[in-house]
């Protein structure tokens, strides 16, 4: 699905005027959504890594992420990340009711993550393009639905 974005972006505030202003269409302006779900077996306990979706390509930059959890999890909590870093996106989210967390998104101060950055020579065992969710705390509920939205663009 494509998103058409009316505005611009100003890259120069106090100098160049309205001539350093650029279209944001044609900065990463395709928007993506990756939906993924995981039903839980009541094997996944502390420490538990769960593979959402297939790898993203290089050059892909994460947006946001956004996670639901069908049923009520007690002391449980779920990090965001991937095979490079397990917490990369979030770390340790209680999810102690039903329902939606999120969005979740690196800090303002380093932006938008963009795959392909860490590691320098990926694996499969070692790499960014890998979306995971680390259990901590309690065990998933049997029957539980994951859900996690994977928000994103890519030239």
């Amino acid at each position: 699905m494509s998103v058409n974005v009316q505005g611009v972006i100003q890259t120069a505030q106090t100098t160049g005027g309205i001539g350093n202003w650029q279209t944001p269409g044609y900065i990463r302006g395709e928007v993506r959504v990756m939906v993924a779900y995981f039903v839980g077996t009541g094997n996944e306990v502390t420490g538990s890594t769960i593979k959402m979706h297939p790898p993203l390509d290089a050059g892909a930059m994460i947006l946001f992420h956004i996670l639901n959890l069908s049923a009520t999890a007690t002391s449980m909590t779920i990090s965001i990340g991937d095979l490079d870093s397990a917490t990369r996106y979030t770390s340790a989210v209680a999810t102690a009711t039903a329902g939606d967390y999120g969005p979740y998104s690196l800090s303002g101060s380093t932006g938008p993550y963009i795959i392909g950055t860490n590691p320098a020579t990926p694996t499969a065992t070692d790499t960014d393009a890998q979306i995971i969710l680390t259990i901590g705390g309690a065990t998933l509920p049997t029957s539980a639905v994951l859900t996690l939205m994977t928000v994103y663009t890519i030239d």
